[in-house]
């Protein structure tokens, strides 16, 4: 007989508990099993006998997981806060588990990877997240099911409509969105009223937005707020005497209140985002348009995004339901609802995992690649090359390493086509680098020609819009996909106004990649905003060197007995760095701190347009008598010796202009160096969040947020902790983990 043990809370009215006794009590159904329950450290190991009683009549003992003699064959936990203690040791042990946004932040995911044999994702959602998240155990899909005892009910034929909200009403569950959607859709003229079954919490304002939104918008539609917990027998008749449910959720992990309504038979109101997308059914619910946004929660990670439901978009399905109803269409999709089977049941949940158990005895873990072949720039000045070498010098330790590495790199200056190279990459060992490929040329010949010679197991591509033409980037995808090799392209950049007329285009790149063997990764949230709905299709972070020695060199802003401020940037110098606005708004920081010192380590860019600059920021230091005050050296510096400037200064500056480019790198090695950092109001920083003051560059008003910067050491040291966070979350190795994963995938 198969012992199977559900670990984590198992009684009262949290829905954690309704999930794990509704899902022993199913597998608890067949006879060639043997189910337990446990609580776990997670709740303090507490028991409940009214639950335990009424569980056993159901078939599911309780089995304290301490208790080393009894010995499980399979322990399936879902606990929160996580836990991994007193996990059985010769189990098959499988995580349940579920996440509201698009990652996992790097504790849970290393918990996982080395204390599970299986994490069973409560939706596709959550387990892309995981597996994004650099999960490198093997991964499945095992949802959730109707906690409640919900089956199709008619609905009341009333003169009026009534909409049901049911949440706990955090921000994630957009009561925001909510309330003023329905606020700007009605007023008591209308036949519909609102009702909000949530509970008290301290991150329920809902009380508070209602009030608000009632100004705002002088609406007095009805609604009727219930705060407080209910008996499954109220909640079910809140269900049955609605006409729709209205979710507009951030992100979800499951969606259970969808998934009952759907099972009682009534159409819902959500975005097709996160895991309701899976939970919805076309021709019967209402769409809310959506848009990515960086999440807002107290458990996010760095980059992670949630979906920013639309206001408008929810007021015309507020009032196309309510049109609805009031005609044939509602009833139509009730006789729908109604013909539909229940998907979302517990005797479907515990198939699955009986599914799960028996495709885990069979799995066979693929090989990772052995033979790899990388096409990008390196070995020489570029950022895009620096970010390829820290992928390649973090490779995870836990990996088996290619056995062959083959760089295709472009033609440069002194070397032959076709010249090779051999050299040494720490953490990776030798690698070869093949030049073959001209920048803007005809780059697919050569490739082609290289990849049907060698035949790579995968293939990697860093590109830049610098490189080559989206055209000829399709080309090689195309080609790739065609000898089914696994690929990842990285596009450094992705804005169609650098592209020439009828050289292609990188949004109808990815749509031409969809539902193929590609990965396409970006790194700004504003790049992929204009394809994020494509499959394939991902924000993926640039990463963070671990701090060093150099960091906060001078944290008090203090250099003896003197007053002597340092203000530093860094960076290659041409003209969409903002050097020039630094150098004006310098004048008005010396006014009232003279003895202050600006230090400019900006490189000369091996090209024209940063040859003028360079002239024109060194005629504005000598036209504005700034040389005593200022100084700018542009020669190219080892990444230590820029961390150990940095790090020795009181404020960095980051005064760009708008410029089309992903991510910046400089900031990054700022953020390692724990550097208090102001940067332009450019949507190009936004991912940096709390990290960095925002500031506009006009002279007067930058030269004031320095100062204030460099005066106010609260403001400077809450700056610096929010770098060490970012710099934790994506580090090179977690970035690094998070990357080469991608080519592993374990999923059944």
């Amino acid at each position: 007989m198969l012992k199977v043990r559900v670990e984590g809370p198992y009684y009262g009215t949290y829905s954690l508990s309704a999930v794990n006794a509704n899902l022993a009590i199913a597998l608890a159904k067949h006879d060639f099993v043997e189910v337990s329950i446990s609580a776990t450290s997670a709740e303090n190991w507490r028991r409940d006998a009214v639950a335990e009683k009424d569980l056993q009549k159901l078939g599911v003992i309780y089995k304290d997981m301490r208790d080393q003699n009894y010995k499980p064959d399979v322990v399936i936990r879902n606990s929160w806060p996580i836990t991994h203690d007193y996990l059985a040791k010769d189990a098959l042990k499988i995580r349940w588990f579920a996440w509201e946004e698009t990652v996992v932040p790097i504790e849970i995911i290393k918990g996982f990877n080395e204390s599970y044999d299986v994490v069973a994702a409560k939706s596709k959602f959550v387990q892309d997240a995981l597996v994004n998240s650099g999960l490198t155990t093997i991964s499945t899909v095992v949802p959730d099911a109707c906690v409640l005892p919900v089956k199709y009910v008619d609905p009341l034929d009333n003169n009026y409509v009534n909409f049901l909200h049911v949440s706990s009403c955090f921000p994630r569950k957009a009561p925001d969105v909510l309330i003023k959607a329905y606020l700007k859709s009605f007023t008591a003229k209308d036949k519909v009223i609102l009702t909000i079954k949530t509970f008290d919490n301290p991150h329920n304002e809902i009380r508070k937005l209602i009030e608000e939104f009632r100004e705002e918008t002088n609406s007095d539609a009805k609604i009727n707020l219930i705060v407080q917990d209910l008996p499954d027998h109220d909640l079910v008749n809140l269900f049955n005497t609605c006409h729709y449910l209205v979710f507009p959720s951030r992100g979800e992990g499951y969606g259970l209140p969808v998934a009952e309504a759907h099972a009682v038979g009534r159409p819902t109101i959500i975005p097709k985002s996160s895991s309701l997308a899976e939970l919805f059914i076309d021709n019967i619910d209402y769409a809310i348009e959506f848009t990515p946004a960086f999440a807002d929660t107290h458990v996010s990670s760095a980059g992670s995004l949630w979906f920013e439901p639309d206001i408008d978009s929810l007021v015309t399905c507020f009032k196309q339901a309510y049109d609805d109803y009031f005609s044939g269409v509602y009833k139509k999709k009730i006789r729908m609802l109604k013909d539909r089977e229940n998907t979302s049941t517990w005797d479907i949940a515990a198939e699955k995992l009986f599914n799960c158990i028996d495709n885990f005895k069979k799995f066979k873990p693929k090989k990772f690649p052995e033979k790899l072949c990388i096409i990008s720039s390196f070995s020489q000045v570029c950022g895009l090359a620096t970010y390829l070498e820290c992928l390649l010098a973090h490779f995870p330790k836990n990996f088996k390493k290619p056995q062959d590495i083959t760089i295709l790199a472009p033609i440069i200056d002194g070397k032959e086509e076709g010249s090779i190279e051999d050299v040494y990459v720490d953490g990776i060992g030798k690698i070869k680098i093949i030049r073959v490929w001209h920048y803007w040329g005809d780059v697919f010949t050569p490739i082609k020609k290289y990849i049907n010679n060698y035949l790579p197991d995968a293939v990697i591509i860093q590109h830049h819009t610098g490189f080559f033409s989206p055209n000829q980037l399709n080309l090689i995808l195309d080609h790739l996909n065609k000898l089914e090799i696994k690929n990842i392209t990285t596009l450094h950049s992705y804005f169609p106004e650098d592209i020439p007329d009828g050289q292609g285009d990188y949004i109808k790149l990815v749509k031409a990649q969809e539902n193929k063997s590609s990965k396409i990764l970006v790194h700004s949230l504003r790049e992929y905003i204009k394809n994020f709905s494509a499959t394939n299709f991902d924000l993926f972070p640039h990463g963070y060197a671990s701090s060093n020695e150099y960091a906060e060199l001078r944290p008090n802003g203090e250099d003896s007995n003197s007053n002597s401020y340092v203000v530093s940037s860094f960076g290659f110098l041409r003209r969409h760095k903002g050097v020039r606005e630094l150098l004006e708004a310098w004048p008005f920081v010396l006014k009232r701190e003279p003895n202050a010192k600006l230090i400019l380590l900006c490189s000369e860019f091996p090209s024209d347009d940063s040859k003028l600059e360079v002239k024109e920021c060194k005629d504005m230091i000598e036209s504005l008598e700034l040389g005593g005050s200022v100084y700018l050296d542009t020669s190219f510096h080892d990444l230590d010796v820029i961390e150990a400037i940095l790090g020795y200064s009181d404020v960095v500056v980051f005064p760009y202009l708008k410029i089309n480019e992903g991510a910046s790198g400089a900031v990054r090695a700022a953020i390692t160096a724990h550097s208090a950092i102001i940067c332009s109001d450019n949507e190009l920083f936004d991912e940096f969040g709390d990290a960095i003051l925002k500031s506009d560059i006009s002279p007067k008003v930058f030269a004031d947020n320095i100062v204030s910067v460099i005066h106010d050491r609260e403001k400077r040291e809450m700056l610096r902790y929010e770098a060490k966070k970012l710099e934790k979350s994506l580090s090179w190795d977690n970035v690094a983990l998070r990357y080469w994963s991608f080519f592993l995938e374990k999923k059944i």
